[in-house]
Parts: C-alpha cells; sequence; structure tokens
C-alpha cells in the first residue's frame, strides 16, 4: 500500500505519527493549571470521556536555552512583527470597515484588489501565538495590546454571530471568493469555516492563558451560528470545510467551555462530531480515499475513540 500513497501523503502519515507519539507521551507530575481546559467526565474516564488527556499548555514552562531562546524570538520579534503587518496590511481596517457597515448600512467599502478572503486569519493566528508567549511571560503591555485588537474583531460581529469581513464590508459587492451568499463557496474559496477554526483557536488559547472571556465569547457566538446555519438538515448549508482547523477547533471548544450546544443534537459528542466532522468524513472518503488514511481531521479520530 505505500507504494500507492505519494510522498505527500506519506509526510502527512508521518505528522500523525509525530503528533500521535506527542500525545502518549507523559513528562510526569506538572503544576496544576489555573484554568482546567479539560474538566474530568463525571465517570473518571478523563476529560470529558476520551481515553488521552493532553498536559493544558498553561501547565508548561520551557525554559532550556534552545526553545527557550526561540520563544525568546518569538516574544521580542516575530509576534510585535506579526501584528505591525496586520496593521500596515490592514487586517484591522478590514474589521472597522464591517463594523461601520453594520452601524450604517449605507456605508459600504470596497474590497481591495490583491487580498484574500482569509485575511481574517491572521490577527487571529497572532493572537493565538501571543496568547502562548503570555503564558511564559506575562506582559501587561501585550495583553492590553491584544485586547485592544479582540475589541476591533468583536466590534465586526453581526447580530446573529456571523463574522466574516470579506462579506460584512459590502454585502451586495463582497469578496469574489465568498460567493453571493454565506457558505455557497465554503468548499471553494471562500474560508468561512477556516476563518472560524482559527478564530476559535485563537479564543480557546487566549482564554486558558489569561481567563478573559472576551474573545471566547465571540468565537463561542460564530460557532452557534455556524451550528445552526451549517449541517445536514434540509435547512441548512451541507457543506464541508477543505481545512481540518474548523473541526479541530470546534472540537476543542467544547473541551475548553463543556458547553452544551445545538450542534450535538442532544448527543452527548462533541458539537462538531454532528455537524462538520461527519460531513467532512464523507466528503474525504468520496474524494480522496487514500488520503483519509493520513489526514483525516483529528476530531473525527475523536468521534470514533470518545467512551460516554
Amino acid at each position: 500500500m505505500l507504494q500507492i500513497l505519494s510522498s505527500k501523503s506519506l509526510a502527512h502519515i508521518g505528522r500523525m505519527t509525530c503528533l500521535v507519539l506527542t500525545l502518549c507521551v507523559s513528562t510526569g507530575p506538572l503544576p496544576a493549571s489555573p484554568i482546567s481546559p479539560l474538566p474530568t467526565s463525571p465517570k473518571g474516564k478523563g476529560p470529558l470521556g476520551y481515553p488521552i488527556a493532553p498536559v493544558p499548555f498553561t501547565s508548561v514552562k520551557i525554559t532550556d536555552s534552545f526553545w527557550g531562546q526561540r520563544l525568546q524570538a518569538s516574544r521580542e520579534v516575530t509576534i510585535p512583527l506579526a501584528f505591525s503587518k496586520c496593521e500596515e496590511t490592514g487586517r484591522y481596517t478590514n474589521f472597522s470597515n464591517a463594523a461601520a457597515h453594520l452601524a450604517d448600512p449605507t456605508k459600504v467599502f470596497t474590497i481591495k484588489d490583491g487580498t484574500f478572503s482569509f485575511d481574517d486569519t491572521d490577527p487571529y493566528k497572532t493572537i493565538e501565538g501571543a496568547s502562548y508567549i503570555l503564558q511564559t511571560y506575562p506582559d501587561a503591555r501585550l495583553e492590553a495590546y491584544i485586547d485592544s485588537v479582540i475589541a476591533v474583531i468583536a466590534s465586526a460581529q453581526e447580530p446573529d454571530g456571523y463574522l466574516y469581513t470579506s462579506r460584512t464590508q459590502n454585502p451586495q459587492h463582497p469578496h469574489p471568493w465568498a460567493g453571493d451568499r454565506r457558505w455557497v463557496k465554503e468548499e471553494d474559496l471562500s474560508h468561512e469555516l477556516y476563518n472560524l477554526g482559527h478564530m476559535v483557536d485563537a479564543a480557546c488559547a487566549h482564554y486558558q492563558a489569561t481567563g478573559k472571556r472576551n474573545f471566547l465569547d465571540v468565537a463561542i457566538r460564530y460557532a452557534d451560528c455556524v451550528c445552526r446555519e451549517v449541517g445536514p438538515k434540509a435547512d441548512q448549508a451541507c457543506v464541508v470545510p477543505g481545512h481540518q482547523i474548523a473541526e479541530m477547533a470546534l472540537a476543542r471548544l467544547y473541551l475548553v467551555t463543556t458547553r452544551p450546544s445545538s450542534c450535538s443534537t442532544g448527543a452527548a459528542r462533541p458539537p462538531s462530531c454532528t455537524t462538520i466532522a461527519r460531513l467532512t468524513s464523507l466528503w474525504w472518503n468520496r474524494t480522496r480515499p487514500w488520503a483519509t488514511l493520513c489526514e483525516q481531521p483529528i476530531c473525527t479520530l475523536a468521534w470514533l475513540t470518545w467512551r460516554p
């Protein structure tokens, strides 16, 4: 079978193997986290029934000379540069424009050529990385700056939770990749669920590092919007994302909040399992059967291994 798989697929297998090994390795007892992202199942089988309990990043301190230098470089150079690029390239302006349109629908903004429908994720990814750094290097100034960025992001959220500046800035003439309606080009290039995934990942990291809910609540509202509008029912958009970040992030959000969601349809499983993950599994099996062996989203594994 290995002869059938491409070198790219084999590389994916290698990465997945490393991930599984990382999850299975125990490094011994660590200090308790001030915010536990994985509440224990009532039946004592680990976090919410999962057989494997990852160590919260808030319980880990890296101080060795090799990785410590990398973290220091990220704190002093990479993260400030990434935030400055978000400002310089108009990433924050997209959110401000969307907020302006929500406040006054007569205000619309032309989507500039050369921009991408996934530009919203650049601030999300940078906030996620900065949140991890805050755990090791508390920094009141950086934390305040992150809060100011989150405020700009939150201002662009539509009343029902939808947050996608490539459409909200100019609903009648959105980004060419966005389509004329929500989700209609999700399987093409809209990246709406990709954006959701990176927002949720960043919001969970920020909450775990700081204990603040200002970004987490924004992410929950968008996740709830997706749960209502995306799925297999007749009145939902039956679409699947082209990237596994959406499913992985929704599973993480479930573990961080243990919040019942309409996604679960009453079943005691992570919300993504009955909406996006199941559809994604079907899509991978239909279109790329061999890739399924190495690229199947991790939350689909959670669906198969979860025990009540």
